[in-house]
């Protein structure tokens, strides 16, 4: 049977059966007294008391010792959840993150830094969630949401909403909806500008990668970026009765299709890449 380690010693205000004889006592086998300590500390305001310290940890991790060595750690949250909801960016577990500069791996390679923890190792909070960085990052896709992130890693969502927030925080990130072969895309307002500063930009990022592919669409490769737009946003037509209707959009999986065979990773990454520069967003 487990049993956990509590050293106990009442104080002035103690309410027990010694008649105020002072007493200091080490009791074992008392997993029922080091649970209820931890379930208060978990279930008070950390705005008011540091759960922590209730703990007796001296870190930014709270620590239960079950049978005298076994050691578990208790992680707060780093971040309140009401500041997820007051920032500027919305965050929710039905989103997903894209990286508009840096990759995924790029980022975990950086945390793979020794140096990066003796920066921070001043902040427990930020060295927490670096280390829940390790775990999320290899499984993070732009097709997955954080709430699927989450259940893969085994890790509590709102630690994984709290790691989001910081790389979002830091501009690592953007929050966006899923991006899949069903989704069904239209340009922000006032695009046409943004589309012209992003010229250079997305030739320099897919210009090598498309030299063995064959478009569809247009008469280059890669395809002008104002023509992979129109390719993702155009409305489809059908012919019914001898008259052209209007419809929705292509869904994204159909617009992959419409360029040609082999060309299904890389016009995803186009996809994402618009998405993640808010170019195009999904029609709701």
């Amino acid at each position: 049977m487990l049993a956990a380690n509590c050293e106990t010693t009442p104080t002035e205000d103690s309410d027990d059966d010694s008649d105020g004889d002072e007493y200091k006592q080490q009791l074992y086998g008392n997993l029922a007294r080091e649970l209820a300590r931890v379930f208060h500390c978990l279930s008070t305001d950390s705005t008011t008391v540091n759960p922590s310290s209730l703990l007796g940890a001296n870190t930014g991790e709270g620590r239960v010792y079950i049978n005298r060595h076994i050691s578990v750690p208790i992680v707060p949250l780093v971040a309140e959840e009401s500041s997820l909801q007051t920032h500027e960016t919305e965050l929710h577990p039905y989103h997903t993150l894209l990286f508009p500069k840096l990759t995924p791996s790029e980022i975990l390679q950086d945390l793979q830094n020794e140096h990066v923890e003796s920066a921070i190792s001043i902040n427990p909070n930020s060295l927490s969630i670096i280390r829940i960085l390790r775990q999320v990052l290899p499984i993070t896709h732009p097709r997955r949401s954080l709430n699927e992130v989450a259940f893969d890693a085994g890790i509590p969502l709102p630690y994984v909403m709290n790691a989001a927030f910081w790389l979002i925080k830091s501009k690592l990130c953007v929050a966006a909806m899923p991006v899949l072969r069903r989704n069904r895309y239209i340009c922000v307002e006032n695009v046409i500008p943004k589309i012209q500063s992003l010229q250079l930009a997305f030739w320099q990022e897919f210009g090598l990668k498309c030299r063995n592919h064959k478009f569809l669409w247009g008469n280059s490769s890669p395809p002008h970026i104002f023509v992979v737009i129109s390719a993702l946003t155009t409305t489809c037509s059908t012919q019914e009765e001898k008259k052209l209707v209007s419809s929705d959009p292509l869904t994204l999986g159909d617009a992959i299709s419409s360029s040609g065979t082999g060309n299904e990773e890389i016009v995803y990454s186009m996809a994402q890449w618009l998405v993640a520069r808010r170019i195009i967003v999904e029609m709701n």
